[in-house]
C-alpha cells in the first residue's frame, strides 16, 4: 500500500519533513497524482491518515481512476466525529487506533473503539510503535482486534523497544500485520527493506514520495520470494 506519513510531513522525515508538507499537504492534488500512479501500477491500496486534505485527495484518486481501491486508515486523535464519516465515504477495510492511544493501552477505549469498527463492518486494528511490548500485552486482553500495524525495518530504526523484541512478537500473534516505517524514513531503499519485511507481514505501507520510487517499490516487491500467508484464528 501506499503510505500517508510522508503527506504530512511526519517527524521522521526530519529535514524533509517541512518540504513534504507544504508539497504534499498543502497541495493535496500532488497525493492524488501519486495514488493514481501507484494504483495504476496495480498495487493493492493505500493506507491513509485521517486527516481532511489526505481524504480528499483519496476521493479525487477514486474519481479520477473511475475504480475505488481498498484503504486501512488511521484514527487520529482529535475530531473523531468527522472520521468516522471519512471512514464511510471510503472503502474502509481496517480501521487502526494511533498510537498515541494503543502503546498505553487504555482496555476500555480500546473495547469501545473494536465495538464501533465492528458495528460498522470492517476489522478494528492498533498500530504501534512500541510492537514489542504492545503486541503481547494486547494479545493478552483477550479484545477482538483483527490487526496490528507495526513499525519495523531491518536497521531497527524507530523500532521499540527493540528490533528483536518487535519481531518476536509479531511471530507468535495470530492477528493481520502490515508493517509500516519499513523504508526507515528514507534509510532503506525498497530493494533492500522489502524482502525482509514481506517474510514476516501480509501487507505494508511504503511512504513513497517520487513516481520513481513507486516502480522501484514494484520490481522490488515482485521480486520477493517468501511472501507471509494469513490464516484467519478459528473462532
Amino acid at each position: 500500500m501506499i503510505g500517508t506519513s510522508p503527506f504530512m510531513g511526519a517527524g521522521q522525515f526530519r529535514e524533509k519533513a517541512d518540504l513534504y508538507r507544504r508539497r504534499f499537504f498543502d497541495h493535496p492534488e500532488n497525493i492524488t497524482d501519486l495514488m493514481v500512479y501507484f494504483a495504476r501500477k496495480g498495487y493493492g491500496g493505500a493506507h491513509v491518515c485521517l486527516l481532511k486534505p489526505i481524504v480528499k485527495a483519496t476521493l479525487d484518486a477514486y474519481e479520477k481512476l473511475g475504480f475505488r481501491f481498498p484503504v486501512t486508515v488511521t484514527l487520529m486523535p482529535d475530531n473523531w466525529d468527522i472520521q468516522w464519516e471519512w471512514i464511510g465515504k471510503l472503502d474502509t477495510v481496517i480501521v487502526f487506533l494511533h498510537a498515541h492511544y494503543a502503546d498505553q493501552a487504555p482496555r476500555s477505549l480500546l473495547r469501545e473503539f473494536s465495538k464501533k469498527v465492528r458495528s460498522l463492518g470492517i476489522i478494528p486494528g492498533v498500530s504501534t510503535h512500541q510492537g514489542g511490548m504492545t503486541i503481547p500485552l494486547l494479545d493478552k486482553m483477550g479484545l477482538n482486534l483483527g490487526a496490528y500495524l507495526v513499525a519495523f525495518n531491518k536497521l531497527g530504526i524507530h523500532v521499540h523497544p527493540s528490533l528483536e523484541a518487535t519481531l518476536n512478537a509479531i511471530r507468535r500473534t495470530n492477528k493481520f500485520l502490515v508493517g509500516m516505517k519499513a523504508l526507515a524514513a528514507g534509510a532503506l531503499k525498497p530493494s533492500d527493506a522489502l524482502p525482509f519485511v514481506m517474510e514476516k507481514v501480509h501487507a505494508v505501507t511504503l511512504g513513497l514520495t517520487e513516481k520513481e520510487e513507486v516502480d522501484e517499490a514494484y520490481k522490488a516487491l515482485s521480486l520477493c520470494k517468501n511472501l507471509k500467508s494469513f490464516e484467519p484464528p478459528t473462532q
